[in-house]
């Protein structure tokens, strides 16, 4: 498979959000044919500067390979992602069904969305660290820290 350009690479459901190699095929259950993700779909969570959470895709080739916690993989994976958001975006706006989705709305959502940017991969990291994180990314002062063990 040759690499995409990073041009090319947007997050969609079903696709590595890096690669964009499609995981997903179509399986019969109970006599009924629905889409499953195959072996080689995986994923990935990251902190982002915010404070939230955000999992993508990823295959298993892309995740073994690339370095997550390089600020120029953190780069292309919000580049993609962005290029997903437009895309969501943009169906609802045009969704009739979604009459509160004018274009102001997606416009402002993309206006807010594109501000964030990767802190880390948090995938491994302790719950605790985590939110030692976001204490720091938001610059919150913990004033009085319950005790956890009663």
């Amino acid at each position: 498979m040759s690499e995409l350009s990073k041009v090319e690479r947007i997050d969609k459901f079903g696709h590595c959000c890096y690669c964009s190699a499609y995981l997903l095929t179509k399986r019969v259950v109970d006599g009924k044919v629905v889409d499953m993700f195959t072996p080689n779909y995986d994923q990935t969570t990251f902190l982002l500067d915010n404070g939230s959470q955000m999992q993508i895709t990823l295959c298993k080739k892309c995740k073994s390979s690339i370095d997550l916690n390089s600020a120029e993989v953190h780069t292309d994976i919000m580049n993609a992602v962005m290029k997903g958001w437009e895309l969501e975006s943009n169906a609802l706006v045009a969704d009739e069904t979604k009459p509160e989705w004018t274009a102001e709305v997606g416009e402002k959502y993309l206006s807010d969305m594109g501000k964030l940017a990767i802190d880390c991969n948090s995938e491994n990291l302790d719950r605790y660290v985590i939110q030692e994180k976001v204490i720091k990314l938001q610059n919150l002062e913990v004033t009085d820290v319950p005790n956890i063990d009663s």
